[in-house]
């Protein structure tokens, strides 16, 4: 098969895609990547084929694209990016590669309206918990002008929305009440994916969890300009009896990390399954990959959800007991979020501790990452969208 993909440009998005797309192409099957032109450069590097399409731009503040819609709207922005020019460039790219399939990941539409342009089969990748269904008759609303705009009759149900197969990637342990199964997912676990790859930890951080536990601080990479949260959070770890790493990503002013406490590293970057195999607990903003990678490590965490879709995850985790969440301000759509001006660093402190001295959060996390590694892998998932879509071309 000639399979085309489309992500939007950032690795929380690309992630899940990327084991899918390796595992297909050692099937023999040909991959091309659709992305921005920038990030489709950052993908070459992984051995992946791959093509910009639409306007150059990278999913992270200060980008004005990303200002303009996600950043403005959240996940609604998303169908914001669906513009003329993508969607001819993802069209134009489809029709001279021969695609037999698009897949496109969960926050991508532009692969959508293409696919239905070019009269092929379309899945989509699960990149995280699926939206509530207010949102996602909202969304099916909105892609009605771009869809029209383009020639084709808009989604109007969430089957037409997510296409021919829904990838889930969400344990079932983990997953929202309205996250019901239908006949069109297949599960498929999620993605321990990390860019340049883990490879053998660094001397240093060898070094640590050796006499005392070793605490993981994170904010992922896009929300990570609250200043407020990072000075509670650097108090509150100052006060443990614990080796400390922050990770503070590629953007990050690193002006307030200059004298950090004495039991406090501080990095930019560290693939996280390096820090959470070693690691006894989590602080981080919920990110649905990060936590994902601490129920692998069968790490607990406290979460501190800022944005995006970290309310769910954050309120997902404490549900199924493998962490605390520090989220206590009004329930908006997607559950509390952190206000930075009243989060304390007592509370953070208290909460670590809470979770290293109750062997029951570990407990669940560790349960979660084998309900994970008994998902099926990138492979098992590429023979059955083979034998899924063999067999619907066979009943056409």
């Amino acid at each position: 098969m000639r399979i085309l993909m489309t992500c939007q440009p950032a690795h929380s998005h690309a992630a899940q895609l990327v084991p899918l797309a390796q595992a297909l192409m050692l099937r023999g099957h040909e991959v091309t990547v659709a992305t921005s032109a920038s990030y489709a450069g950052q993908l070459n590097e992984h051995g992946l084929t791959t093509a910009g399409v639409g306007p150059d731009f990278l999913l992270r503040e200060g980008d004005p694209i990303y200002e303009s819609t996600v950043g403005a709207r959240l996940f609604f922005g998303f169908v914001d990016l669906v513009r003329a020019d993508t969607i001819a460039d993802v069209s134009a790219l489809g029709e001279a590669l021969g695609a037999d399939v698009i897949v496109r990941e969960y926050a991508e539409f532009s692969g959508l309206v293409a696919a239905r342009q070019l009269g092929v089969p379309m899945i989509t990748h699960g990149i995280m918990h699926r939206l509530p269904p207010p949102a996602v008759s909202r969304i099916i609303s909105e892609l009605e002008r771009p869809a029209r705009a383009a020639g084709i009759a808009p989604p109007s149900t969430p089957a037409e929305l997510y296409g021919d197969i829904y990838l889930d990637v969400v344990p079932a342990s983990f997953r929202l009440d309205w996250e019901a199964t239908e006949p069109f997912l297949l599960q498929t676990a999620p993605s321990q994916y990390e860019g340049a790859g883990a490879g053998f930890p660094e001397p240093w951080l060898s070094a640590l969890g050796v006499d005392r536990p070793l605490l993981y601080v994170t904010l992922g990479t896009l929300f990570t300009h609250n200043e407020r949260v990072w000075r509670t959070l650097l108090e509150a770890v100052g006060n443990l009896d614990a080796d400390v790493l922050i990770t503070i990503g590629p953007d990050t002013s690193d002006a307030m990390f200059d004298s950090p406490p004495a039991n406090v590293v501080v990095k930019r970057f560290v693939p996280q399954s390096q820090v959470l195999s070693r690691a006894s607990a989590l602080v981080c903003h919920a990110g649905f990959n990060t936590l994902i990678g601490a129920f692998r490590a069968g790490v607990p965490s406290v979460c501190v959800p800022l944005n995006a879709d970290q309310p769910l995850n954050a309120a997902a985790c404490a549900a199924a007991g493998a962490g605390l969440n520090l989220a206590r301000n009004a329930r908006d759509s997607r559950g509390p979020i952190v206000d930075a001006s009243t989060l304390t660093a007592h509370e953070v402190q208290d909460a670590v501790e809470t979770i290293l001295a109750d062997e029951s959060f570990r407990a669940a996390a560790q349960a979660l990452g084998q309900e994970i590694r008994s998902m099926p892998s990138a492979e098992d998932t590429a023979m059955a969208i083979e034998q899924r879509l063999t067999t619907s071309a066979a009943t056409a």
